[in-house]
């Protein structure tokens, strides 16, 4: 009997949490919804009834440019996503401003193919009998592979390996850590980055590259993952920074597109090195050479010892 009731307890516990949850969610599914109605119904006093609409649409305008297109419900969508990310922008210091932003669709396309001028550029080969060069000005997608992947016994036969970032802005987080891979041992932290969602990234796999000595030459253009790739590779391969201190890009940047062809930038985190420092003002090197961005890759050579 005893059983009986304790079981018959439990099912009505059980009852009542299923239906606390299922109003619980029916509330903000309601508040969600609420929410959008309130969006829309603005919207639409606006267009019905802004006494100026010429004002009205040349501040869309101005806000979307290129994308828009005299549909008021879309250019309208689009103005509010742009003024709630200058408005998020006027709390950044003013390197950073630019980050948080709304592209239209010739923005977007421009980024696009100036990232693909970047990754023509990526380039390994053997520089003389002696040297493995490696130049990246894009962490683009697969570069690890293409890269690195595919010489790693090429390059290991080397004394030395040149990584010239000189040139480089960044790219993809995944891109860098899948690099990484081939240099760090297993369980190594590569990167952290804290955000709405704070993440650790360790190395899964073994050390791949066994250069004798390694050279990394960086400028003022090094930036983001670049400056990442340089600090673990200090680390981790004992490798020797030269040229000027970097850009010191320390935020992760997070770019969204829209069905429209437009889209929209911001920052989504602030990236720790794997010392698990923040390099607010760039990389110092170890040996300060002012002229680097005048040198060709083989002028590199007169620094390997």
């Amino acid at each position: 009997m005893k059983r009986k009731i304790k079981l018959k307890k439990i099912l009505v516990l059980g009852l009542s949490i299923l239906i606390g949850l299922g109003i619980g969610f029916a509330i903000i599914d309601y508040m969600h919804l609420n929410s959008l109605r309130s969006v829309k119904k603005f919207r639409g006093n606006l267009d019905k009834y802004y006494y100026d609409r010429d004002v009205l649409e040349r501040k869309i305008r101005e806000a979307i440019d290129s994308d828009y297109t005299g549909d008021f419900d879309k250019d309208f969508n689009n103005y509010l996503i742009s003024l709630v990310l200058d408005d998020l922008s006027e709390e950044e210091i003013d390197k950073w401003k630019r980050y948080n932003q709304y592209l239209d669709g010739e923005e977007l396309r421009q980024i696009r193919e100036d990232n693909e001028k970047e990754r023509n550029n990526n380039v390994t080969f053997a520089l003389d009998e002696d040297t493995w060069y490696l130049r990246i000005d894009d962490f683009a997608k697969d570069i690890a592979r293409e890269l690195v992947g595919s010489k790693i016994s090429e390059i290991n036969e080397k004394k030395n390996l040149i990584v010239d970032l000189r040139h480089s802005r960044g790219g993809y987080v995944k891109s860098y850590l899948e690099l990484a891979e081939f240099f760090c041992e297993e369980g190594t932290v590569t990167l952290s980055v804290d955000g709405a969602v704070n993440e650790k990234f360790k190395s899964g796999g073994s050390v791949k590259i066994n250069a004798p000595k390694v050279y990394v030459f960086v400028s003022e253009k090094t930036a983001s993952m670049a400056e990442q790739m340089a600090i673990m590779l200090r680390i981790n391969q004992k490798a020797k920074i030269m040229g000027t201190t970097t850009y010191g890009k320390y935020i992760q940047v997070s770019i969204n597109e829209k069905d429209n062809g437009g889209g929209y930038a911001f920052i989504s985190g602030i990236m720790k090195d794997a010392n698990g420092k923040i390099n607010y003002d760039g990389i110092e090197p170890d040996v300060f050479i002012d002229e680097i961005l005048d040198l060709d890759k083989e002028g590199l050579l007169q620094y390997i010892e």
